[in-house]
């Protein structure tokens, strides 16, 4: 007890530097065993050494206590972005180098790490266990996370095409009018062909009609009329008579002339109301075309403008992408690499801190 007093003591006094004091603490220590003052004087010295040694050590393991409560601090970080997650990496290895120097200064070599305090030793195992758990799963986590903004930029291109798709579909809006488009086409035609036959029909009609004005044949030009007499009744009354020959031209050629005049009106009717309809059909099957032009264009222009946009969003996303696993490499590099040095801090085993600098990293996963 008297020792560990005088230690304690010992250090205090070197803080202050008190050395006088301490000697007469050495000597009244060492007189109740009948000790000289030479040899207190020399047991002083060497407990003052102990002491400096001592109290060397507690400020270096004061230091250990520090940088590995920095590195703990790192661990923080671990579930952050690449980049954080590097910058604490590169920070924790920073730590590791100050615990190397400072585990040089204590002399730690071979396998012996007994001078490591044990709260240092936790704080390391701490480290080195939370590196080990949440590196590859943090990796791991990561790629998911890059791989599914990929397949969602992706799916995005895609839906870009399952859009024009489905408005082309058989019941898409694109593909409604253009079956309409074809239904007022073939509505449409069909009345023209009706509406040429008709024409057909009008130009015989016509054609039979005025051919009348020539065809002597079919309408002969009536006999010379008898001079009309006023001298006596029976004059008038045979100029009257069926018998005549203007009268009989008239009776025989009229019902000829007639009918083919009505033919010619008839047709002619037909074919102008017809001609009505079919236009009419022309002007639906022309609307309905001009419809489904629009949303031809209209559906062009979204889809440019929907595969642009995630065209660009896809570039964006690869390329962020292919930044976060250059980022991953590396933090996966400086979690290797502190993993090593902790191994090294902690177990030792022949091993040196060169070998943490030489490490191959297969980062092709």
């Amino acid at each position: 007890m008297a020792f560990r007093a005088l230690l304690l003591w010992a250090i205090q006094a070197v803080a202050g530097q008190d050395f006088d004091v301490l000697l007469q603490s050495a000597v009244s220590a060492k007189e109740g065993k009948g000790v000289t003052a030479a040899e207190a004087h020399q047991t002083g010295k060497s407990y003052v050494a102990q002491a400096e040694e001592h109290a060397a050590v507690t400020e270096q393991v004061a230091s250990l206590l520090g940088v590995t409560s920095e590195a703990v601090s790192c661990l923080r970080q671990q579930g952050r972005p690449p980049h954080i997650v590097r910058a604490n990496n590169e920070a924790l290895l920073a730590s590791l180098a100050s615990l190397r120097a400072l585990t040089g200064q204590l002399a730690l070599s071979g396998n012996d790490t007994s001078i490591l305090p044990d709260s240092v030793r936790e704080n390391l195992k701490t480290v080195y266990q939370s590196i080990s758990q949440t590196l590859f799963a943090n990796l791991d986590t990561m790629h998911e996370e890059d791989q599914a903004e990929v397949r969602a930029a992706y799916d995005s291109m895609v839906q870009c095409n399952t859009e024009q798709a489905k408005r082309v579909s058989d019941t898409g809006d694109v593909e409604t009018a253009r079956q309409a488009v074809q239904a007022s086409r073939d509505n449409h035609r069909d009345i023209r062909n009706d509406e040429a036959q008709l024409y057909e029909e009008n130009e015989t009609a016509w054609a039979e009609f005025s051919s009348l004005r020539t065809d002597t044949a079919a309408l002969p030009n009536p006999e010379a009329c008898e001079p009309f007499s006023r001298e006596t009744l029976t004059d008038m009354s045979k100029f009257f008579k069926e018998e005549m020959s203007i009268v009989t031209w008239w009776n025989r050629y009229r019902p000829i002339f007639l009918a083919k005049e009505m033919a010619y009106e008839a047709a002619n009717g037909n074919l102008s109301k017809y001609r009505e309809k079919a236009d009419a059909a022309q002007e639906h099957f022309e609307s309905a075309y001009r419809h489904w032009q629009r949303l031809q264009v209209d559906m062009c222009g979204d889809y440019n403008l929907c595969w642009d946009k995630a065209k660009d969003n896809f570039n964006a996303t690869t390329a962020r992408v292919q930044e976060s696993e250059t980022a991953r490499k590396t933090y996966y590099q400086s979690g290797q690499a502190a993993l090593c040095h902790l191994q090294v801090l902690l177990q030792r085993n022949n091993r040196t801190f060169d070998e943490c600098t030489e490490l191959v990293h297969n980062t092709s996963k």
